[in-house]
């Protein structure tokens, strides 16, 4: 029924049968191809294949929910919303031409992966958390040191860059190269034992865990993430955290244990300049991959309009990236501590204005330049102040009613 050739995918498969929602996997991503492909001229017969492609995902999703007797409102909203696009597109007129669009030349992309580095590192950090075997500690440095020199021969054997690396093995990359220093690597032993005794003392103190506990200081996005088992507490925390002093240490020990609810000294403290400093070494020893330029809309153009016109050029450029898959409620992104805009790529299309993406981008930098706020102890994004400079966009009206649009499907 589909073209999978075209689209990379397969069949939709269908599953959560006799749950409240059903999913079908392929069709969100068949739904996103056809809308980026029926806003440029087609030749008639593709416009054929087009229109049946969409008639047969219909088909098929109409047939799975009659013999399973659901109605459509059983679709999850992502799936549904797909669904109610494919029904429309029969109804479209695209341009059509006689001449077949040119197609961009065919490259290979190799990505070098690393079975069992996910393993290696989970046995290097239970290792480092039971930091009392000096021999056990030497070890687990030699081996940090012979894996990090490991990856990095490997990409000059192959002439491979950092873009060629997964996501999660970049990751790894750079952690493995920051600690391959014995001073860092030392630091890093020493925050394990600070932290675990707090944390240790707490737990007994409070009741709601129970030593050991286990330690990693990892890549992470969460602020932390606790797993209480009957014999011991497992703790994941952000490697920046290997900065943190005793005190700093106990506050957060305070704030997993529910003995106090503000974030605040905790986010601060990451955003401090020994923590700052550290994640920002490990991702250049990464080699983090910069794409601000997706298949139409360029963040990094976005940008320089968006501070020249409304910060005087005075704004320090962020990290720029389109998120890996569209979205359709969430355009945009600020990350404070990587100082990271992200925007959906969901407006990386032709019949998406610039000044839709200059918005989005406007929208996120106004949260870089007042940064976080906090009233009674708790984070305050949208500030009376934030939305009185929102409203000085250009085409504020404008752009505001397409990303509404564009929120509900009115492609």
């Amino acid at each position: 029924m589909f073209v999978p050739k075209y689209f990379h995918i397969h069949p939709p498969a269908v599953y959560n049968i006799g749950m409240k929602q059903i999913r079908f996997s392929g069709i969100v991503r068949l739904a996103d191809g056809l809308r980026h492909e029926l806003v440029s001229p087609l030749i008639p017969a593709r416009w054929d294949v087009l229109k049946k492609t969409a008639r047969d995902a219909v088909a098929y999703i109409d047939k799975t929910l009659r013999d399973h007797q659901l109605p459509v409102d059983s679709l999850a909203r992502p799936t549904h919303r797909a669904y109610e696009y494919l029904k429309t597109v029969e109804t479209r007129q695209p341009g059509l031409t006689d001449t077949p669009p040119p197609q961009p030349p065919k490259t290979v992309h190799t990505i070098l992966r690393f079975p069992g580095m996910k393993r290696f590192m989970e046995g290097i950090l239970d290792t480092l958390s039971d930091a009392t075997d000096p021999a056990k500690v030497d070890r687990a440095f030699q081996l940090i040191g012979q894996c990090s020199r490991n990856l990095e021969q490997s990409l000059v054997e192959q002439n491979l860059q950092a873009e060629n690396l997964s996501p999660d093995t970049r990751t790894f990359r750079g952690w493995l190269a920051f600690f391959a220093r014995r001073d860092r690597f030392d630091g890093y032993v020493q925050a394990v034992r600070t932290a675990k005794a707090i944390f240790e003392a707490a737990l007994t103190r409070s009741g709601k865990g129970v030593p050991p506990v286990l330690l990693h200081f990892r890549p992470a996005r969460h602020l932390y993430r606790i797993r209480r088992f009957r014999d011991g507490t497992q703790i994941h925390l952000p490697t920046p955290m290997v900065r943190f002093n005793a005190e700093q240490f106990q506050t957060l020990a305070d704030l997993i244990l529910g003995l106090h609810k503000d974030k605040r000294p905790i986010l601060d403290a990451l955003r401090g300049s020994p923590c700052l400093a550290l994640q920002s070494e490990i991702e250049e020893l990464s080699g983090t991959v910069e794409k601000p330029r997706g298949h139409v809309h360029d963040l990094g153009a976005s940008f320089d309009r968006v501070n020249t016109a409304y910060f005087d050029g005075q704004l320090s450029r962020p990290r720029l990236a389109w998120s890996r898959k569209p979205t359709y409620r969430k355009f945009g992104h600020y990350d404070h501590p990587h100082d990271t805009v992200m925007v959906s790529r969901t407006l990386d299309r032709p019949d998406v204005p610039d000044f839709v993406v200059d918005y989005i981008m406007y929208h996120e930098l106004l949260h870089k330049k007042f940064g976080l706020n906090y009233q009674n102890g708790r984070h305050e994004v949208h500030t009376p102040e934030f939305r009185q400079a929102m409203k000085r966009f250009h085409h504020y009206t404008e752009a505001r009613q397409f990303i509404n649009n564009l929120a509900r499907c009115k492609d």
